[in-house]
């Protein structure tokens, strides 16, 4: 995926800035405001979407900045977009991927595959597992907002998925400040990518000497070193159109994000990325019944209730096997009418239960 340049004056040419899900490692962004981290993090979204399907690639991301990356949400690549407010969706979305996680290493074990590269490369298009790409905006954001809930749970479940996932296709792109160059977030980013850093002290994080730094620095220039002893590479970070503003960007992102749907259409189930939906504050009948196109109730006496699930879907009760009763409570005002009016509304609709449930009211 390319998604710069990079100067090779010794060679007196240039070569494309790269991130090689295939052969690559996680890669860690560090630089200070306004050096261009979150623009890399949505060039990088855009470039993965325009260069690869969403039936190969997965993409989700936790925005711990200005909510940069929200943006993304149209993408059919994208499963969540999760901001630092959202503890709960944040941790949901950790456990969904450790259990894919999971569920992978079983999978390729059985199979005898060492890697997921491995996988892609002997089965058929149709049952290739796609790459999954975790993308992570401002990691001392991340830190400040979990690192003292729960002891730190979320922080070592980040941890852990980055050690266990990268051998079944699990990817990384995490942006931060010199906090994610030490410590044991370190550790697990093969691959670093230094912007300009606020304290010239700061470039020693990562072994660059500040004899090496460039004096001019702009938005999304890059330093990299490859090998201890090896000649500091200075890459330029693209933007994903002619206008550099944060405006044009999501502009770029949202066209892109049109083509996308319009190539590949809806995805089978099966082939969806992991979904960490938000539950919406107010959702009427048929907003809930068109979330799930392929719904079909399963009886004719089930009837909507709400709306809920990871993937937002219609979920209800089938009053044929779970019956004969069911009982909405709550106190006063907390939405007991309104409830049985959506069941009503529900097996009155010739669309789910055909119209025939006769239907008797109490109302005291």
């Amino acid at each position: 995926i390319e998604f710069g340049v990079t100067d090779l004056p010794a060679l007196q040419t240039r070569e494309p800035l790269v991130l090689d899900l295939a052969a690559g490692g996680h890669l860690y962004l560090a630089g200070s405001a306004q050096s261009g981290r979150s623009t890399a993090l949505r060039t990088i979204a855009g470039s993965l979407a325009t260069s690869c399907s969403p039936y190969d690639v997965h993409l989700y991301a936790i925005d711990c900045g200005a909510n940069a990356l929200l943006p993304l949400v149209p993408l059919p690549h994208c499963g969540a977009v999760i901001t630092r407010d959202q503890i709960d969706r944040c941790e949901r979305l950790l456990n969904a991927l450790a259990a894919e996680v999971a569920r992978r290493q079983q999978l390729l074990a059985e199979a005898g595959f060492a890697s997921l590269a491995e996988q892609r490369a002997a089965v058929a298009a149709t049952d290739r597992l796609p790459w999954m790409v975790l993308v992570l905006d401002r990691w001392e954001g991340f830190l400040a907002s979990f690192e003292n809930y729960d002891y730190g749970r979320l922080v070592e479940s980040v941890l852990k998925l980055l050690r266990e996932g990268s051998s079944v296709g699990l990817r990384a792109v995490f942006t931060g400040d010199r906090s994610g160059l030490t410590g044991r977030l370190s550790t697990v980013f093969e691959r670093r990518l230094i912007l300009r850093m606020a304290d010239p002290n700061d470039y020693g994080y990562a072994g660059v000497q500040e004899k090496q730094v460039p004096a001019s620095m702009p938005p999304g220039r890059v330093l990299e070193m490859t090998a201890p002893g090896s000649p500091l590479r200075e890459s330029q970070i693209g933007l994903l159109s002619d206008d550099p503003s944060g405006t044009g960007q999501v502009a770029a992102l949202q066209q892109i994000a049109k083509t996308c749907v319009t190539r590949y259409g809806r995805l089978p189930r099966r082939q969806r990325p992991i979904r960490v939906d938000e539950l919406p504050v107010r959702v009427t009948y048929r907003e809930a019944m068109t979330l799930d196109p392929d719904f079909h109730a399963p009886t004719a006496l089930w009837a909507l209730v709400g709306v809920g699930g990871d993937t937002l879907a219609p979920v209800g009760i089938d009053l044929l096997n779970e019956g004969p009763g069911f009982v909405v409570a709550g106190p006063t005002r907390s939405g007991r009418s309104t409830t049985l009016r959506t069941i009503v509304q529900s097996l009155l609709d010739p669309g789910v239960a055909g119209g025939l449930v006769p239907v008797v009211l109490v109302t005291p």
